[in-house]
């Protein structure tokens, strides 16, 4: 558990100063924090090995601890993103990010339909709707609020993620709409033909609220909203990954089947993909074995 001091000089020191860096030697500060965050962090550490053992039966133990390591070097890097947001902009972001796909997002938007981009905690999230605005496309994103999805967190913890929150909102020229707050706003907003990011590996213990997705063999239990959102509204469903090279990013949007419940099974099937090519960029491997059943895998034609 790090220290109050330790945490404030993370997010109010260290971090800002690696953002001032040259982008090579900024994402390779954060690599030494991220080796420091390996040793400390023994909580997260056997968490995450636990859940992708799970996964991953075949894996020795050098390999689940080399993909611990990546793991933590990443999630460094992504908080690395955050603070040097106001660095990137449309003339040198192509410079940090690759971008496939952006033709998808602009037809459907053509046809005045809105779009839910359908993502995973998977690679660095934020840097989607950071490139799609620095291109001039509005995105907006839904998530869980704070305090709702994290019950125990540190004063420090909380402020950084409602800063990283409002830089990645002032980036993409969107709104974020919360969980907590109802779906109306969300509605609203895709009615209007917008744009809204929606992470679909949530894990979702109420069954009413929940769906089984089929995922390695087995299924995860996540939350249902976002194939009831676009049958409501007639959004089309575009599936978003961003891939962690180092100090650039591969950001890809790719197309789903037009049908509001096979697409969102598709999305998962992407995602799914994503991590068996690099298993280490998935954020959500400490809580997996809450999220997944061995339970006969449902068949979508």
């Amino acid at each position: 558990m790090r220290s109050w001091i330790s945490q404030w000089l993370r997010y109010n020191a260290i971090f800002p100063l690696f953002s001032r860096l040259p982008a090579e030697l900024g994402y390779k500060g954060a690599g030494w924090v991220s080796r420091r965050d390996f040793e400390q962090n023994q909580t997260l550490r056997d968490a995450y090995i636990h859940g992708l053992s799970a996964a991953f039966p075949e894996y020795d133990h050098g390999q689940l601890v080399d993909s611990a390591q990546k793991y933590f070097a990443m999630m460094t890097r992504e908080m690395l993103d955050v603070y040097r947001i106001p660095r990137l902009s449309k003339h040198n972001v192509s410079q940090h990010v690759d971008l496939e796909g952006l033709e998808l997002l602009q037809e459907a938007q053509k046809q005045g339909r809105g779009v839910i981009v359908v993502m995973g905690h998977y690679g660095r999230p934020i840097m989607l709707s950071t490139v799609l605005g620095l291109v001039g496309e509005k995105l907006s994103i839904l998530t869980q609020g704070l305090d709702e999805e994290n019950q125990n967190l540190h004063p420090a913890e909380k402020a950084y993620l409602e800063f990283k929150i409002k830089r990645t909102i002032d980036v993409s020229n969107g709104n974020c709409f919360m969980r907590g707050d109802g779906m109306r706003p969300l509605y609203r907003a895709l009615n209007a033909g917008e744009a809204v990011a929606i992470l679909c590996d949530i894990y979702e213990p109420n069954s009413r609220r929940q769906m089984l997705a089929p995922f390695r063999g087995g299924n995860l239990s996540i939350a249902s909203g976002i194939p009831r959102a676009a049958a409501s509204t007639g959004a089309r469903l575009i599936y978003g990954s961003v891939r962690d090279e180092g100090a650039r990013v591969k950001v890809t949007l790719r197309e789903l089947t037009d049908d509001p419940e096979i697409g969102f099974f598709d999305a998962v099937k992407e995602l799914e993909k994503d991590i068996e090519a690099a298993p280490w960029q998935w954020w959500k491997w400490p809580g997996y074995p809450h999220m997944w059943s061995e339970q006969a895998s449902r068949d979508v034609a």
